[in-house]
C-alpha cells in the first residue's frame, strides 16, 4: 500500500492549539461554577412562613394560659422549658420547614440568635424603638444555604399581658427563683407590655430553579 506522508505540525502550532483548549476547559470550568440566580419567594411561600409563625404563637400562648390557670406563673415556665420546644417541632413538620422563637435578651441560650437573625432583631428594635407596633415588623430573604435556597422569614412579638409575670420588670419573689433554678443564664426580664420581645424565626427549603 502506498504510504500517506502527513506534515508535522509546527511546535507553535501545537502550542497554539493546547493554549486554546485550556482557555476553553478554564471557560466551562468557571461556567458550571456559578450558582443559579437565587428565586424570588413566592406569595405562597411568604404566606407558609406567616402560617407557621401563627401556629406556633397560638398553641403556645394556649399552653400558657392554660398552665396560668392552673398553676400560676411558676406553672409557666415549666410549659416554656418543657413544652414550647415540642410544639415548635410539631409546626415545623406540619409546615414543612423550620420555625422556632429568638430573641436578643434569651432566657433559654439554646434560642440564642444566630448572625442573620441578630442583625434583624436590631433592626426589628430600631424600628419599635421609632414608634412602630413590634408585633407588625417582619422581613425575609432568600439566602444559599449548601449551595441551596432557603427563604428565612422573621415576624416580631410583642409583649402581651401574661407574659409581664414571668418577664416583666419586677416578677414575684417566687417566680424569679423558679426562672434562676430553670435558667441560670436569664435576661428576659423588664420588659414592658407591648414592647419587643423577641420574634418568630422561620426557615424554609426552596426549590431549585434552572
Amino acid at each position: 500500500m502506498p504510504q500517506i506522508n502527513r506534515p508535522t505540525p509546527r511546535r507553535g502550532t501545537a502550542l497554539v492549539t493546547f493554549a486554546g483548549c485550556a482557555c476553553l476547559c478554564v471557560a466551562a470550568l468557571a461556567f458550571a461554577q456559578v450558582e443559579a440566580p437565587t428565586p424570588i419567594p413566592s406569595a405562597p411561600d411568604l404566606q407558609a412562613c406567616r402560617d407557621a409563625c401563627q401556629a406556633l404563637g397560638s398553641r403556645l400562648m394556649q399552653a400558657l394560659q392554660t398552665s396560668l390557670k392552673q398553676g400560676g406563673p411558676t406553672a409557666a415556665i415549666s410549659v416554656c422549658r418543657d413544652q414550647a420546644p415540642k410544639i415548635a417541632s410539631e409546626v415545623s413538620k406540619e409546615m414543612v420547614c423550620t420555625v422556632r422563637r429568638t430573641s436578643l435578651k434569651t432566657r433559654n441560650p439554646k434560642n440564642a440568635p444566630d448572625a442573620w437573625e441578630r442583625g434583624i432583631l436590631e433592626t426589628f428594635q430600631r424600628r419599635a424603638a421609632e414608634g412602630e407596633d413590634p408585633a407588625s415588623l417582619e422581613c425575609s430573604e432568600v439566602v444559599r444555604e449548601g449551595g441551596a435556597p432557603v427563604l428565612r422569614y422573621m415576624r416580631g412579638i410583642a409583649v402581651g399581658g401574661p407574659c409581664l409575670a414571668c418577664h416583666g420588670p419586677s416578677p414575684a419573689p417566687e417566680v424569679s427563683a423558679a426562672l434562676r433554678t430553670a435558667y441560670p443564664e436569664d435576661r428576659a426580664t423588664g420588659y414592658e407590655k407591648g414592647s419587643l420581645r423577641g420574634a418568630f424565626s422561620v426557615r424554609k427549603p426552596l426549590p431549585s430553579k434552572p
